[in-house]
């Protein structure tokens, strides 16, 4: 982007004027390049800090999902104990009246 001024020499007295074209560039100077630098840099670290905070948070919460599994997990567990228990009584209770035993409600010792 250079800019192009026209300068006129007035002051001869010909009729002849001289132009001089005197071109004026805009270069980036050692302040600009520091301050673009320091701007590219600020831009890359909020980017990373983004991406860790992500990161982080994704960890939070896969370790809260993993001990709500876990818990559910030991329920479970639980759970089968229970029902195998209740289970056997039941199957012991259909084996009884199977065989045709009556439950004794009064025991008598001799």
């Amino acid at each position: 982007m250079a800019r192009f001024f026209t300068l006129t020499n007035s002051k001869k007295p010909n009729s002849f004027e001289r132009r001089r074209t005197i071109s004026v560039k805009k270069g980036a100077g050692p302040v600009s390049l520091k301050f673009l630098t320091i701007a590219v840099l600020a831009i890359l670290t909020l980017l990373y800090l983004s991406v860790v905070n992500r990161s982080a948070t994704k960890g939070y919460n896969l370790k809260a999902l993993d001990e709500e599994m876990t818990k559910i997990e030991r329920q479970n567990q639980g759970l089968e104990v229970e029902a195998a228990r209740q289970k056997s009584i039941k199957e012991i209770e259909n084996k009884t009246k199977d065989l045709g035993m009556v439950p004794v409600d009064k025991v008598e010792y001799e």
